[in-house]
Formats: C-alpha cells, sequence, structure tokens
C-alpha cells in the first residue's frame, strides 16, 4: 500500500464543512477528523476497514468512547507538539474496546485553525504499520520464522539510499548501479545489520546465533556474486516503496548455500530508512528438486520406453460431471448409468488422451501422438463394461483400477490388453492409463483351455484307466532328514516296510476315469476315490512306494510293470505310470493298463520263440539265418538309377555278384548247417555267404535276381560246396518274411537231395533194365504176332516168284507183269525187313533217338504190330486220328512201346468179359501246346481202391503180371515232358488211359 500524505487545510483560518468529508472515501489511507472536545466528524471507508467500526457507529461519538484511553496518544502525548506545530507523526497502538486486536498504525496529525485562529478541527491520517506489528509481535514471529527455517535481518539503508536514487536517476530508470561493481561493493560494506528480527532453527543446525551478526556489514551473509539480488531489493525499497523477492546464492558460517531473499522496506523506529530481509535456506529443497527432477526425467524416459502402453488421459469433463452427479446427491454411479444409459457414451466423450508413448503407439497401430488425441470412445468399442467399471471405481473414490478387456486399434483390429488405470489426488483431473499386451497369453491361455479339455476328454475317454492322485503327504514325508542321504530307494523299501506304507497310506486318488471304473469295478466312481493301498498287492507295495519316491525326487515320470487287485479282489498283471508337473508336486497322473493279456501272449511268445529257437537247432534241414541289409541298399541304390534289366546289368557288372556276396552275411546256423556245410561249430560259419557260391555264382546270379524283382521266396534246385570242398545238391529255399525283409533278414532252407539224386538215378537204371526185361517178355508173347507178321510177307514173297518164274517160262514171256511182280516181292521183303529190326530195337539196349513224329503214325505202327493179337482176342480196333495232326518230338519206339503197352493192358482187361463185345478206341487230339493220346476200352474199368496205385512200380492185378508196365509207360511219357493219367472216362463204357505230350519246338 502507497502512503499518501493528506493535507486538509494548507492554512490556519480555512474553515471546513462536514459534507466537505464525503472527498476522504476516495482515500486509500484511514482518515478521522474530530473536534477538540474528541466528538469524531468524519470516518471514511477506510477506518471503517482499518478498525472495524462503521461509519455510522463512530461518527458522533467521542474517540474515548471507541479506543482504549492509552490508545489516543496522538493528544496526550503530543499536546505541547500540536500547540506549536499543529502537526504531529508517529506510530501508535490502537485497541478497540471491547476487542483484544491491537492494531499498530503510522498516524500523522494536523490541527485546523478557525477564523480566529484557535484550534477547531484535528484531521489524522492513519494506515496499517508493518513494522510496528512486526515489533509488537516479534517473539511469536520470530518463532515462527525461526521454526520455518527463516533468518530475519534488519539492514540499515540509511547511509547508501542517498546514493541509490542518485543513481537511478542518472540511469533514468536503467540498471548503471548493477553494472558499477566498485560502487556496488561500496554500498553493500556500508550497508549494516541492525538487528536479527528471527534467527535460524537452532535445533536444525548447530552453527553460532545470527544475533552474532548485528553491527556487521552485509557482506558476511551477502556474498558479491548475489549482489545483483541486494541491488534489486534495495532498489524496490527505496525506490518504489515495495517488496521483492529472488533467489540467490547467500553466506553462513563461510559456506555457500541456495536461499529465498524476500524483502520489505521498512523505517526504524528513529526514522531511518530500513530493509527487512527474510532468508530462507533452500538448500535442501533444491536438492530435492533436483532429485525431483532427476526421478521426473527418469519417470518421462520410463514413460517413453517402457514396453507398456501408457497413456495420460484428461479426465476434467468427466470431473465436472461427477461434481454436479454428487450435487444431486447421486450415491450409486452404476443404478444412475442404468437410469441413464447415455450418460456412459457422454462420460466416455469427456476423457481425451493427452499423450501416449511409443510402445502406446506400436500397440495401437498408430503413427503419431497426435493421431491418438482426442476422445476415448474410439478404442473402447469392444470394452464398455470394463469403461464403465472403471467410471464406477473412480466415483467410489478408489484410485486404481485394473481388469482384462479387448480394445480397439486404429486399423479396427481387437487386441486383448490388461487394463490398469491410476488417478492421483494432486492431479484429480488426470489419469494414467497402463495397456499390457497380453495377446499371447491370451492365445496361450486360450490354447492352454482347449488342451485342457482335451485332456479332460482324452482322461474321461481313454481307454487307458486314468488315476489324478494327491501327492502331498508323501512328499512331505519323503522331505524328512532320513532320505536326505538315500541314494537307493528300491534297496531303502525293501527294509522298510513302515516307509512303504506310509506312502501307500498317505497317496490319495482324487479323481479317476470311466475306464478306471470298469476295470477295477465298484458302482461309482466314489468307491475309488482314497488312499492307494488296497489296489496293490502285498508283494507289489515296495515297488509302488519305489515308484512314487523315485518320481517325486527326480521329477522324471517311470513305469513298472506289477500286480494290481480290483475292488472284488482278483488280481491282474498292470503296467502302471506316474509323472507329476515339474512345478507342483502335489499332482501327479498315473496311468493303470491291463497287459494281462500282453502277459500272456509274452509268456507265450518267450515258450514260442524257445519252440523256434529248439526247432532251429535241431530241425534235421540245414538251416541258414542271413543278414542282406547291405545287398538292399545297393538294390534301392540301383533302382533308383533305373536299373530295369537286373539280368543285363549283371552282365554288364559281374563284379558285383561277388560284392554281393561279401555284404550277405551268415549270422546264425543251425545244428544240421554245421554238419552238412562240414563246419565244427556255428560260429565257424557265420561271415560272408560267398564260401557256399564261389564255385557255382550263376545260382547266386538267380537268387539276387529273385531278390531284385521284390519276389516273396526263392526256390530253385543247386549245388553248394561245403567248406570240406564237396558239392552238394539239393533244394534251396529263401524265404523273405515281412517282419524282417526290411531289415535285410532272410531264412535259407537247404533240403539236401543228394542222396535222392542218386538213388532215383539208380531207380532209372532199374526201370531200364526192367522196361527191357519187359519187352524181352513182351517178345515171347508176341512171337507168334512176329512169326505171322513175318511168314504172311515171306508166303507172298514165294506166290509171288512162282508166278514170275511161270510168267518167264512162256515162249513169250510177259514181261510187264513180271516186272509188277517183282515189285510187289520187293514190297513184301521190305515188310518183313521191318517187322524184324522193330523187334530188334525193342530187344537191344540202346539210347533213345529224338526225332519229329506224328503221333497218330506212331499209333498206326503200333496197331499193325498188334494186329494178329487184335484178331485172337477177338477185339475190335478203332482209330481215330486228330483232324489237324501236329508233330511231337520224341523217340518212336519208346512211343510205341506205350502205345503197345496201353494196347495190350485193354486187351487182357477185356479178356475175362465173356459173351460182351471188346473194342478199343485210340484217339488223338491235337491242343495249342500239346496233343493228347487216349486208350478207351470197354472192360470192367479201374476200382476206386486201385486207382491211385497204377503206376506205382510193382503193383499189379494180374496172376502173372510184373507190375512194371504202367510204371515204365509213366517213365517214357514224363522223360518226354509229358503226363499220363487213368480213369473211367471211356466212350466205350471201360477204363481210360490217357497221356498228353507237347508239340514239337518250330526251331
Amino acid at each position: 500500500m502507497t502512503t499518501r500524505t493528506i493535507r486538509v487545510a494548507g492554512r490556519t483560518g480555512v474553515s471546513t464543512r462536514p459534507d466537505d468529508f464525503g472527498v476522504f472515501d476516495m482515500l486509500d489511507d484511514a482518515v478521522i477528523v474530530r473536534d477538540m472536545d474528541g466528538i469524531i466528524l468524519a470516518w471514511n471507508r477506510a477506518a471503517e476497514q482499518l478498525y472495524g467500526v462503521s461509519q455510522e457507529g463512530a461518527i458522533g461519538r467521542f474517540v474515548n468512547h471507541l479506543f482504549e484511553a492509552e490508545a489516543d496518544g496522538i493528544l496526550l502525548a503530543t499536546k505541547a507538539e500540536l500547540a506549536d506545530t499543529c502537526e504531529w507523526d508517529g506510530r501508535i497502538h490502537r485497541q478497540r474496546k471491547g476487542s483484544p486486536q491491537v492494531v499498530p498504525v503510522a498516524a500523522k496529525g494536523r490541527i485546523l485553525r478557525d477564523t480566529e485562529g484557535s484550534p477547531s478541527t484535528v484531521v489524522e491520517v492513519t494506515k496499517r504499520d508493518a513494522a510496528c506489528e512486526i515489533g509488537k509481535n516479534a517473539p511469536t514471529l520470530a518463532r515462527l520464522l525461526s521454526a520455518t527455517g527463516t533468518e530475519t535481518f534488519e539492514l540499515d539503508l540509511s547511509s547508501v539510499a542517498q546514493r541509490i536514487e542518485d543513481q537511478d536517476g542518472l540511469a533514468h530508470g536503467g540498471d548503471l548501479l548493477p553494472g558499477d561493481r566498485d560502487l556496488v561493493r561500496q554500498v553493500m560494506s556500508e550497508t549494516k545489520i541492525v538487528s536479527v528480527l528471527s534467527d535460524r532453527n537452532e535445533s536444525l543446525s548447530p552453527a553460532p546465533s545470527s544475533s552474532e551478526l548485528v553491527g556487521d556489514n552485509i557482506l558476511s551473509i551477502w556474498p558479491e556474486e548475489s549482489a545483483g539480488a541486494f541491488v534489486q531489493a534495495s532498489r524496490a525499497a527505496l525506490l518504489s516503496d515495495s517488496a521483492a523477492s529472488s533467489e540467490c546464492r547467500m553466506l553462513r558460517d563461510g559456506t555457500m548455500y541456495h536461499a529465498q531473499i524476500t524483502s520489505v522496506p521498512s523505517v526504524s523506529a528513529d526514522g531511518r530508512k530500513s530493509l527487512i530481509v527474510g532468508i530462507r535456506d533452500l538448500s535442501a529443497e533444491k536438492e530435492a528438486y533436483n532429485r525431483l527432477e532427476a526421478s521426473e526425467r527418469r519417470f518421462r524416459h520410463l514413460f517413453q520406453y517402457m514396453p507398456i502402453g501408457l497413456t495420460q488421459v484428461n479426465a476434467a469433463g468427466l470431473v465436472g460431471r461427477f461434481q454436479e452427479l454428487r450435487r444431486q446427491g447421486v450415491e450409486d454411479l452404476s443404478r444412475y448409468i442404468d437410469d441413464h444409459p447415455e450418460f456412459l457414451e457422454e462420460a466416455i466423450e469427456d476423457m481425451h488422451v493427452e499423450e501416449v508413448n511409443e510402445y502406446n503407439l506400436a500397440m495401437f497401430g498408430a503413427t503419431s501422438v497426435e493421431e491418438m488425441r482426442g476422445p476415448i470412445t474410439r478404442y473402447w468399442r469392444n470394452g464398455m463394461d470394463t469403461i464403465r467399471r472403471s467410471l464406477e471405481a473412480r466415483y467410489r473414490g478408489e484410485h486404481f483400477f485394473k481388469e482384462e478387456v479387448k480394445i480397439t486399434r486404429m486399423d479396427g483390429s481387437v487386441a486383448d490388453v490388461l487394463y490398469v488405470a491410476s488417478r492421483h489426488g494432486s492431479m484429480p483431473d488426470r489419469s494414467l492409463v497402463g495397456f499390457f499386451d497380453i495377446s499371447d497369453r491370451k492365445r496361450a491361455e486360450e490354447a492352454l483351455r482347449r488342451s485342457e479339455r482335451r485332456y479332460q476328454d482324452l482322461f474321461q475317454a481313454m481307454s487307458v484307466s486314468f488315476w489324478e492322485l494327491d501327492l502331498t503327504d508323501a512328499n512331505d514325508y519323503l522331505e524328512l532328514p532320513i532320505f536326505s542321504g538315500t541314494e537307493d530307494l528300491k534297496e531303502h523299501f525293501g527294509h522298510d516296510g513302515q516307509g512303504v506304507a506310509q506312502i501307500l497310506q498317505t497317496t490319495r486318488v482324487v479323481d479317476v476315469n470311466d475306464s478306471t471304473l470298469k476295470l477295477f469295478g465298484g458302482a461309482g466312481k466314489a468307491e475309488l476315490i482314497g488312499t492307494i493301498d488296497r489296489f496293490w498287492t502285498e508283494e507289489a507295495w515296495a515297488d509302488c512306494a519305489t515308484a512314487i519316491a523315485c518320481v517325486l525326487k527326480s521329477g522324471v515320470s517311470t513305469t513298472i510293470e506289477t500286480r494290481l487287485r480290483r475292488l472284488d479282489g482278483s488280481e491282474f498283471d498292470a503296467q502302471f505310470t506316474l509323472w507329476i508337473a515339474a512345478d507342483d508336486k502335489r499332482r501327479g497322473l498315473a496311468a493303470v493298463a491291463d497287459i494281462s493279456g500282453r502277459v500272456r501272449a509274452y509268456n507265450q511268445l518267450e515258450q514260442s520263440e524257445q519252440r523256434y529257437r529248439d526247432l532251429f537247432q535241431h530241425i534235421p534241414i540245414p538251416v541258414l539265418q542271413v543278414n542282406s541289409g547291405p545287398l538292399l541298399e545297393q538294390i534301392r541304390v540301383l533302382k533308383e538309377s533305373g536299373v530295369d534289366d537286373f539280368d543285363g546289368f549283371l552282365t554288364s557288372n559281374p563284379d558285383f555278384i561277388w560284392t554281393a556276396m561279401e555284404g550277405t552275411m551268415i549270422e546264425q546256423a543251425n545244428e544240421a548247417a554245421v554238419k552238412l556245410l562240414g563246419a565244427t561249430t556255428a560260429q565257424d560259419l557265420e561271415g560272408p555267404i560267398t564260401p557256399l557260391f564261389r564255385d557255382h555264382p550263376e545260382i547266386y546270379a538267380r537268387l539276387l535276381n529273385n531278390r531284385y524283382q521284390a519276389a516273396a521266396n526263392f526256390e530253385d534246385e543247386v549245388k553248394l560246396t561245403t567248406f570240406a570242398g564237396e558239392v552238394k545238391e539239393g533244394i534251396l529255399t529263401v524265404a523273405f518274411p515281412s517282419a524282417l525283409a526290411a531289415q535285410g533278414i532272410t531264412l535259407n532252407a537247404f533240403v539236401d537231395t543228394t542222396e535222392k539224386k542218386q538213388a532215383e538215378k539208380r531207380i532209372r537204371q532199374i526201370e531200364a533194365e526192367h522196361a527191357h526185361a519187359a519187352r524181352i517178355s513182351m517178345l515171347g508173347e508176341l512171337t507168334a504176332s512176329i512169326a505171322h507178321e513175318v511168314n504172311q510177307p515171306l508166303a507172298a514173297i514165294t506166290t509171288y516168284g512162282e508166278a514170275a518164274l511161270r510168267w518167264l517160262s512162256r515162249p513169250t514171256p510177259e514181261l510187264s507183269e513180271v516186272h509188277e511182280i517183282v515189285t510187289r516181292i520187293v514190297l513184301d521183303a521190305q515188310r518183313a525187313s521191318s517187322v524184324i529190326a522193330r523187334v530188334r530195337n525193342m530187344a537191344s539196349r540202346r539210347n533213345p533217338d529224338q526225332e519229329v513224329v506224328l503221333l497218330d503214325d506212331v499209333v498206326a505202327e503200333a496197331l499193325l504190330f498188334l494186329k494178329h493179337e487184335f484178331q485172337a482176342s477177338k477185339v475190335t480196333v478203332q482209330h481215330v486220328p486228330a483232324p489237324d495232326a501236329k508233330p511231337v518230338a520224341g523217340d518212336r519206339t519208346q512211343l510205341q512201346q506205350v502205345i503197345v503197352n496201353l494196347a495190350v493192358n485193354a486187351v487182357q482187361a477185356m479178356s475175362g468179359s465173356d459173351g460182351q463185345s471188346r473194342a478199343i478206341t485210340f484217339r488223338s487230339v491235337c491242343d495249342t501246346s500239346v496233343v493228347r493220346c487216349s486208350v478207351e476200352d470197354s472192360g470192367p474199368g479201374i476200382t476206386a481202391e486201385n486207382a491211385h496205385q497204377l503206376f506205382q512200380s510193382f503193383f499189379t492185378t494180374k496172376k502173372d503180371g510184373m507190375g512194371m508196365g504202367l510204371p515204365i509207360c509213366r517213365s517214357i511219357v514224363e522223360a518226354h515232358g509229358g503226363t499220363i493219367s487213368a480213369d473211367n472216362e471211356s466212350s466205350r463204357g471201360g477204363a481210360r488211359f490217357s497221356f498228353v505230350l507237347p508239340l514239337a519246338s518250330c526251331s
């Protein structure tokens, strides 16, 4: 407040009237006008404010009636001064009657005289005196300032005031004084500390009291580097009578510190100009501010770069809405929103994004902060329920809210986030919102839920019995010190029966699936809930305890095979598997499978394997187990390279056979193989198969080709060379079992036919001898026919010779007739020669002569040979040749012997049929590749008991028969590559013997 001097009447004798006093209301200072008796004539508005008494309450009253008597010092204490000078200027303290408040004021008074020069009116101008007020309340104020850490000094400016005012005038309002460092230093050295109004808080500082500084110049507290603040405060006090405030560095006990300087102008009790300076130490505040500033920088750094979407929201509009609702008495915001649904949309529109960090931009798909600023509505289209609950929590006064929600990105896509909103009491209109992207976690949780659903479905639907186990007590038991050094749990539980019982009787089944109910029986799952000891047979308790302990100790699942017990007491073989989660040993999952069938099958398989091994070892047939794995790899490579003609490949690459042999290894051999191949032990045969086929590579080539074509097996008559160098003949069978073929394992069986071959060779020799004997025997039976056959052409020759002689004896010989007769003689001679040759051939031992013949020609010749036999036995003969006859390759004489034997057998079979017609039909039929010849008779046929023995050696139905005719026929036919058979399908009603021969090759 600026002090103004009021001079009411400048000269003696000037009169004033009460109605002129209204102008005093325009003044800022209190004006009181009274007469010489003390009656108040005027009281302006500033006096009302200063003393708290209205104009109506003051005008017309005595001053002493308003104030305590001692307060009216302006008259009592200065009456003499007023009488002499008519003016008074000083400080007084006024206390309104009935009020404890004392008002210190600076007062100026003047006595006005009337026209006669007598004192008539006293005009008093007063204003509140801060210096007096401070002085009066100095002890209390000093304690207050000390408690706040403020030191207050009174500085004497009287000696430097004029110099500062002069410098200001020279600068014309500029800053000349601060620029003159020497002048400033001189001014500061001349400015003295005249009093200490308040000292610093003694409890906070052990330094000497500031009162010791009285009389020093201010350089002891005000360093030169802060001279600018001193000049500013001094000029403000001296030139504009105003306060000043600044921050600068000050000095205390030789130590610099930051301080806040507040100064106000004052006038000392003796009228000197002074400066009241309050110095508050800001060192701690500065340090705290610096820490706060650093913290804010860290916060802003975190705000920008934390991997969390952070948003600062301006909620001033929302705060206003809430204030209005509270004025209306709304307590339940949720109910209010239900009644006024539009409020939610309006409230969200009042919340604006102000600032976001980089991670938030990326999360929402924005390119800049500006793009995201504005109402939050667009981000919450999918989360209105969450934002509503957030607003309701804020209305209840909660400072923190969090919830998982789906927010909408800038492109319209949806993201799962954890929404966290907080607000601070110091900033009620701002909220800090955090978005934690939990999309991956949500996807993982959804996958986990699906997995759990699948697990539950599997748990219930699997055909295997599943138990969910509570292992808490068992795990606690295993944590006891007695198990701290136990390494072999199986051995431990083998001797600790009490520990075994403890584990089984504390491990509980808490849930089972339907398969468990089926496996263990019971009316419901509740019967299966409980400890597991009742499901284990006593002899298997230790195994169960060991399995549980091992899993709990190691965390690794385990599987054992054991014996379990159903609720009805029956036992079965089971596979028990137990595993636990790595992070929770209290829960376990067990799977129980009934393996009774498998155990039985295994036992049977084990027995079967043993039988196989016994059979393998003791079967009288040599068997080798061979591994051709490397060979299979070579075959695979060849097939992939496109080799189709494997025979051609072997021809071009003969070394491949030997490589294949070396890669085909004998792994096992039975006793028969060891004996056959001339080895001492089975180990002698282990190794490459090369020695067996070294002399017979063509056989191994056939085997290779068979394997290359992926045939199921191989069988061939082969020759093998034993380790002793002996050659064995036999049938080699190589099987490729499907279960072992992929591994290259084959079984090779060799049936030794060496002795059989020799026996067959001997039998063929015997048969040949018997055939020869049969032919000789047959010669005796055919002698008559031979004689008849030879006699007929000889008789004809004789007759023709006699006739020729008669024709020649005529006088004129008939040479033409003689020529014809001689021709006939030659033909009959040839005919007789042929008969004799055939008989000689049948009787002689010679190798068969292979030639191409028509089978019907051979039949005709045989019929001519047997003509006399047929006639003697009264047998009718019919020959039905093939209409499209084709030749066969064979020995004519041997084929004639077959026909003759079959014909003679037919004649003999019909010899006992008296009174019946006897007939034989010889029929030939050609097919595309064979010719069939059948001999059909009208005899009694073949009996069932004899049908399967007809072609066996020495079997006969004749009293004097040798049983060699039909076996010889079979041998001859088979030697010609054909077959022979017999049945009762004769067109004549008797037996039918048929043989089939292959047609001769076109080459």
